[in-house]
């Protein structure tokens, strides 16, 4: 399953670094399932840096082959 979501990305104060509210983010996400556990992947960044690297995450995910 894969989702994209477009909002403002806040950092958590947990991380470390700044914290300051970031409009104008965008979220790749996927969830693969492999046969004894599923592998989560996140990618946040401004959403221009995201859109030109698209097509990169969307091919690693195709590369994975769950066994």
């Amino acid at each position: 399953m894969k989702v994209t979501i477009e909002g403002t990305y806040t950092p958590s104060a947990m991380m470390g670094g700044d914290t300051m509210p970031k409009p104008g983010s965008l979220l790749l996400g996927a969830i693969i399932e492999g046969p004894d556990s599923n592998w989560f992947f996140k990618c946040t960044g401004p959403r221009k840096t995201m859109e030109a690297h698209r097509k990169e995450f969307d091919a690693m995910l195709d590369s994975i082959h769950a066994r």
